[in-house]
């Protein structure tokens, strides 16, 4: 039943949080908070939009093989054959960008391997591992690529007649962070034939910066991923273009002094 397949494991972080401000006590009676729902509603619908009915609107060739999961936090991407690489790259850096300006950001990562994925049901090495390398090695609010993926996409590019110049435009997806891991690049705002103007960067620049300001860095069990982001902001920052004007951030090793 298994098959070589390229797969994504992506979890929503802050879900949790998100989902009891969905309910609130207003005077010792339980009512929902539509607002808090009817955001998680829109990211859902997003996604399936994102993962489902995006390219047949494009009208860019739908892969077969493709298949996609999502249970609560959790969105699964597996594709069949190797060559479908770059498409799960650009599967997941536009669920990335639409995840972060709807102020919400993902963890995740991206392997090769053998599992059972339908519709229905999904077991496999592949999963157990990509799931392993989520919680133990991604760390911060990135989707890390295993080592043999992009050994792979290297490989398949080398079939076309421009194989270094396909390779280098797979390529402007990925950063390698400080730990040497590489990982899907939704930092910046990228030239994939999608709204990337000066205005459409300020946006998303400003969707990072609000998303920075709200996380609680008291709590010790975010605060690295929030230096993280700070980090990431700043760099991402200094790139750009002098007149889009995003504000910059201000902030101690520790606590924002926003």
């Amino acid at each position: 039943m298994y098959k070589n397949r390229v797969l994504a494991y992506i979890d929503i972080l802050g879900f949790k949080s998100t989902i009891e401000k969905t309910m609130k006590n207003i005077n010792g009676k339980e009512t929902e908070n539509v607002y808090e729902t009817q955001k998680i509603d829109a990211l859902l619908d997003e996604t399936q939009w994102q993962l489902k009915y995006k390219d047949c609107l494009i009208d860019e060739l739908i892969v077969e093989s493709k298949v996609t999961s999502q249970f609560s936090d959790t969105i699964i991407i597996s594709y069949l054959k190797s060559e479908s690489i770059h498409r799960m790259f650009l599967d997941v850096y536009f669920l990335c960008t639409m995840a972060l300006e709807r102020g919400f950001i993902l963890r995740g990562a991206i392997v090769y391997g053998k599992v059972h994925h339908t519709e229905k049901k999904i077991f496999g090495p592949a999963l157990v591992r990509a799931h392993e390398m989520e919680s133990s090695i991604a760390k911060f609010p990135r989707i890390i690529i295993d080592k043999n993926v992009l050994d792979m996409a290297k490989e398949n590019c080398q079939g076309y007649p421009e194989s270094k110049l396909e390779y280098n435009e797979l390529m402007k997806l990925v950063l390698y962070d400080s730990d040497d891991i590489p990982f899907i690049n939704y930092i910046d705002k990228l030239d994939t034939g999608v709204d990337n103007s000066t205005e459409a960067k300020k946006k998303h620049l400003l969707c990072l910066n609000d998303i920075i300001q709200k996380m609680d860095v008291y709590n010790n069990n975010i605060n690295d991923k929030y230096l993280w982001l700070k980090n990431k902001y700043n760099s991402s920052l200094a790139v750009l273009n002098t007149e889009c004007q995003a504000p910059a951030l201000t902030c101690g090793a520790g606590h924002s002094t926003m």
